[in-house]
């Protein structure tokens, strides 16, 4: 309950007016019975009801199997989604899906790409170690009428040269598909510390949350808390970065199960956005 209350007081206090649009992003921990205590079967109902508290305008997911998109998608309250699984352009493998408040936003297209030399076809790129994709989507506001782009992530976790080429391929996307002047919101699990070359990439034509409310963000800096107790972790690899907004609030959620436990092995990232 006093969980709760502090998310509640946060949002409250974070000013997500009418002009304004709350983003969240969450790799939510694929879906393997392997985790014991930490299995998403003991962790499901927690994890959502932590997200239908925040209940921001956008989410993204990283990780999720389909099972898990389903759960989301019957659980989450006033939201469609859209999102294939990375291994057949589906329903197998993870999804980097997108959430969306449906009383806000209509969606106008999307299109999932594969972080690689072939991002139109099923592949791995570069040294990858796997698969890996990026989901993107338009969505118009049903307040303003004006649209916003959304790209969702998961880059490899051990292929140096595929975290710098897929943060490179995000840009190249985002100029092919955006006008320079259209609102855009690219997040995910990066893999990636601040001072690696891909996050210096994108940071130089994208504005980094986090980074943009400097010392009011709240919350530890890491994001990978590995399904340990503690919260200051200090590998900071899940990002939202923006172009054409200004970020207003940030958060790095660190709400834990009723038993002490994790919500995930990654803590869900919020920031708060005023549109240019």
């Amino acid at each position: 309950m006093i969980k709760r209350i502090l998310a509640i007081v946060y949002i409250l206090t974070a000013s997500y007016s009418m002009g304004q649009v709350s983003v969240v992003s969450y790799n939510i921990r694929y879906a393997n019975a392997a985790d014991g205590d930490n299995a998403w079967s003991n962790r499901k109902s927690e994890l959502v009801e932590m997200l239908n508290t925040y209940y921001p305008d956008i989410l993204g997911v990283q990780e999720a199997l389909h099972e898990q998109v389903v759960y989301l998608s019957e659980n989450l309250k006033g939201y469609g989604n859209v999102g294939v699984g990375r291994d057949d352009g589906k329903q197998a493998g993870e999804y980097c899906a997108i959430y969306y408040d449906t009383t806000k936003y209509s969606m106008l297209k999307s299109r999932t790409y594969w972080l690689s030399e072939t991002p139109d076809s099923i592949s791995v790129g570069w040294d990858a170690s796997m698969v890996r994709i990026v989901t993107t989507a338009t969505f118009i506001s049903r307040i303003k009428a004006d649209t916003i782009h959304v790209f969702n992530a998961h880059f490899d976790h051990m292929g140096k040269l595929a975290r710098l080429n897929s943060a490179k391929l995000i840009l190249e996307l985002a100029a092919r598909l955006c006008r320079p002047s259209d609102k855009l919101i690219f997040m995910g699990d990066l893999n990636m510390q601040p001072d690696e070359d891909g996050v210096v990439l994108l940071a130089e034509e994208l504005v980094d949350t986090r980074a943009a409310v400097g010392s009011s963000a709240e919350g530890p800096d890491g994001t990978f808390n590995d399904f340990q107790k503690g919260y200051h972790m200090e590998k900071r690899i899940d990002y939202i970065f923006v172009r054409n907004a200004r970020p207003s609030r940030f958060r790095t959620i660190t709400e834990r199960r009723s038993n002490g436990l994790q919500l995930s092995d990654h803590y869900a990232i919020i920031c708060g956005l005023s549109w240019n």
